[in-house]
């Protein structure tokens, strides 16, 4: 059951950022507060989901995926100036962009599952 709920969970958090991205308004880290808030429902929901490494895989396959878009979009002189700049090859510029919205997007999905997390509190035995 947890893998489902995972794989739902993944689906859910991609289908939120991109839809984070098509608002015009927010700012570059806009992104994050969805999956924040989709943190706090799967408590609610009472889904067993592991929420930082749900939260990574999903901003990690949009931002790699996204660069390799505006990659193949902008025959890849973005990128490569920037590759350039950080004297890198592009796959590492790839990697990296994955690696910090991966990073971004599992903190924002574990603070909020972490933000309301009920624990029965053990019962305190006073003499």
């Amino acid at each position: 059951m947890r893998n489902m709920d995972s794989l739902k969970a993944v689906i859910i958090s991609i289908i939120l950022l991109l839809l984070a991205h098509q608002v015009d308004m927010l700012p570059w880290w806009g992104f994050i507060i969805p999956l924040f808030i989709f943190g706090v429902l799967i408590n609610y929901l009472k889904w067993n989901v592991a929420g930082f490494s749900v939260g990574f895989i999903a901003g990690f396959l949009l931002w790699a995926g996204a660069n390799v878009y505006y990659d193949i979009q902008y025959d890849g002189l973005i990128l490569q100036k920037v590759a350039l700049l950080f004297s890198l090859p592009k796959i590492v510029v790839f990697l990296i962009a994955g690696i910090i919205g991966g990073l971004l997007a599992g903190l924002a999905m574990y603070s909020g599952k972490g933000l309301f997390s009920y624990r029965a509190a053990s019962p305190v035995l006073e003499d």
